[in-house]
């Protein structure tokens, strides 16, 4: 949770960890689970 990245990098290794019908990315911080999922799609101009 203390590394740091460009956050084109960081919506990119969340994106590639999760799929439907996979589990999605997990994190704990302060004794809670966070689950964390993102979809990129690009837009019409």
């Amino acid at each position: 949770m203390d590394a740091s990245y460009k956050a084109r990098d960081l919506l990119n290794l969340i994106r590639a960890r999760t799929f439907d019908g996979y589990p999605a990315c997990v994190f704990e911080e302060r004794e809670e689970q966070y689950e964390v999922r993102i979809t990129i799609s690009r837009r019409s101009k």
